[in-house]
């Protein structure tokens, strides 16, 4: 956040006269009328625009001492104090000018937009993520063309590169990818995957419709063709990284044959059907419901991984096509829960549309190398 990672300590200089042999008074100050409230808030941002910190603090606190029940004073300071990394003083006066601003008919909205959004920086420079998310939530949902009015460098985008690194470091790994690439981050295709694949249903709480899922290591098969679609799909994966597997039929007979492919690369050819489970490597095995009446050159493409959750889109029971509520993504692992009507047993399938990767480490640092990326570029 630049608002915050720019904050500097800006030098006091003391002036001192001495030696003066005549002390010289000037009353013309008794008799000039005081500053009003407005002229003191307009010298107070005329001071933070040229970065002169200290005394817009000053000015800021002279109106207060005016008018305390006005708002725009407090934002002022808020933002002044921000930007000497005074984050108590600062969140203390943002406080004030969200309550005052519900008063001010004219401008409260824009000031409590303005003292919400440094919240939000000033709450993740003190690490309190949650708050920084709450914050800049409220501003990115009510004020889509956000800009600080006094630092028009600071906007919407800001805000919601703010959140995406507080969901981070709160470890919801789902949400900060939503808003990676929301933002623009762009991520490895070949390393960070959206798939449909089988899910199965590991553990339910009755009467509660709610249950876990563990994705299979093994996607459904998507079958080309014209004949016959019965090849089912499974076992433990036990390799490393996903790979992906081709079925293709080769010949008709009393039992069809096939060949299968690894990774685009032939691996074997003129396999028979049996109708059992057939092993392939690494745990990976297939089985056709029939031994005969399949098509030559039809086939069926698939991927085995170990699979580290990234974000779920969606979930249905695999033969009912009922959509399922996703609770929670444990990020990271093959888990996540769900809830709905009819409740599921342990042991059926669904159907869940999910992105993956089969390196969470790498992925992790490049989504946080990416929002890092971004600092500055708003």
């Amino acid at each position: 956040m630049r608002i915050i990672q720019n904050f500097t300590l800006t030098a006091v200089i003391i002036l001192l006269a001495a030696g003066c042999n005549k002390i010289v008074v000037d009353n013309d100050w008794l008799s000039d009328p005081p500053e009003t409230y407005d002229t003191l808030v307009e010298e107070g941002w005329e001071f933070f625009e040229g970065g002169n910190i200290d005394l817009a603090i000053d000015a800021f606190a002279s109106a207060v001492e005016r008018d305390a029940t006005r708002p725009a004073s407090y934002l002022g300071l808020g933002w002044s104090y921000a930007r000497n990394q005074e984050l108590e003083l600062a969140v203390s006066n943002f406080e004030d000018a969200v309550t005052f601003a519900e008063n001010d008919t004219a401008s409260g909205q824009q000031i409590a937009m303005e003292a919400l959004a440094g919240l939000a920086a000033v709450t993740i420079a003190a690490q309190e993520y949650e708050d920084a998310v709450s914050y800049s939530t409220q501003v990115i949902e009510e004020d889509v063309t956000f800009a600080f009015s006094h630092d028009t460098s600071f906007t919407i985008y800001d805000l919601k590169l703010l959140r995406a690194e507080a969901y981070f470091y709160l470890g919801r790994i789902t949400e900060a990818y939503t808003q990676a690439l929301n933002l623009g981050i762009s991520f490895d295709a070949e390393r960070t995957r959206t798939v449909s694949g089988a899910g199965i249903v590991d553990a339910q709480t009755p009467l509660t419709g709610k249950c876990q899922v563990v994705l299979a290591d093994v996607t459904e098969g998507e079958f080309t063709g014209t004949g016959l679609n019965d090849l089912s799909t499974g076992g433990d994966y036990k390799g490393g990284e996903t790979v992906s597997y081709k079925i293709q039929i080769v010949a008709t007979g009393p039992h069809d044959t096939f060949k299968w492919f690894l990774d685009d690369i032939e691996y074997e050819a003129g396999v028979e059907i049996t109708g059992a489970n057939q092993l392939l490597v690494d745990g990976v095995r297939i089985s056709f419901e029939d031994t005969t009446g399949h098509a030559v050159g039809d086939y069926w493409e698939f991927e085995a991984a170990n699979r580290a959750l990234i974000s779920v889109s969606s979930v249905k029971d695999a033969i009912s096509g009922i959509t399922y509520v996703v609770l929670d993504v444990d990020e990271g692992t093959a888990s996540l829960s769900i809830e709905g009507t009819p409740p599921l047993e342990e042991g059926q399938i669904v159907t869940v549309v999910h992105t993956y990767v089969d390196d969470y480490g790498k992925f992790i640092n490049d989504l946080l190398a990416g929002l890092f990326s971004l600092k500055g570029s708003g």
